[in-house]
């Protein structure tokens, strides 16, 4: 009877063990560079980069140092992405010492990025193997990456009258229950964004950039074509921060802004 007793007592607590749910952790860097991570899934994106334009932030020698090492809360990330090739979101040489240090993880790349990546860090034959590069033949691509479900998708770069040879991609990030679509640098791009019927797939958190909430086609349908439970903005400059932050709030209320380094969230 009390062999019983006690093995009851043992299924109820591994029930209510298997009921946790695990959190969504988000955690900024710098511009739009975030790690994500729910339970023991971590993915960084867009974070590895210096100082390169006098109006936007970038990581210190210290964060950068820590990333690249897999120190404290970056230990064992698995994935790392990269939107795009722009400078204040990637540096081939601190993206290549993270994969060179962290050899088990995995990366999309754009040809840019792998081109750059192959071009400038002299040891690529010694990461090549854990890129995989982007087929721009496709506008939607599924992956699978260490066990995190990713789609990747084209997304044109903003202001195409200057950038339009630059290779943007978006993604879709799934940690467990949770999805975070992470858009890099586009201008509002309706259609592309209702052919991946974002509020099918239930996004958790939409990271977008600022200048968004500056556009009135992308306020009138941001809502409807992604369906996001929250929307967290990024990006900003340096000139005009105060401004900008509080405009962004009056435009779309309850906006999310993480603006300080290690600043975080959870879901």
């Amino acid at each position: 009877m009390r062999c019983l007793f006690l093995l009851s007592i043992f299924l109820v607590g591994c029930s209510a063990k298997s009921q946790i749910r695990e959190e969504l952790k988000l955690t900024f860097i710098s511009n739009e560079g975030f790690l994500i991570e729910s339970g023991d899934q971590k993915v960084l994106i867009d974070a590895l980069y210096e100082e390169s334009h006098p109006d936007f932030t970038f990581p210190t020698d210290g964060l950068l140092t820590q990333m690249t090492n897999g120190a404290g809360q970056f230990q064992d990330v698995q994935v790392y992405l990269q939107s795009h090739v722009h400078y204040t979101h990637f540096r081939p040489e601190r993206v290549g010492a993270f994969l060179q240090r962290n050899d088990k993880a995995q990366m999309i790349a754009t040809p840019q990025i792998a081109d750059s990546l192959r071009k400038i860090f002299s040891p690529f034959a010694d990461i090549q193997e854990q890129i995989i590069e982007y087929n721009l033949s496709e506008n939607i691509s599924e992956l699978q990456l260490n066990g995190v479900n990713i789609t990747a998708f084209k997304i044109p770069h903003s202001n195409p009258a200057q950038w339009s040879w630059v290779q943007n991609l978006g993604h879709i990030i799934e940690l467990g229950e949770y999805k975070v679509l992470h858009v890099g640098d586009p201008d509002w791009e309706g259609d592309i964004l209702r052919s991946l019927n974002l509020p099918d797939r239930n996004i958790t958190v939409a990271i977008l950039p600022y200048w968004l909430l500056f556009q009135p086609q992308a306020l009138a349908e941001m809502k409807t074509v992604i369906g996001a439970e929250h929307y967290l903005i990024s990006h900003f400059p340096i000139p005009n921060l105060t401004q900008n932050i509080q405009q962004v709030k009056t435009r779309f209320p309850g906006a999310i802004i993480l603006n300080e380094p290690l600043a975080s969230m959870t879901f």
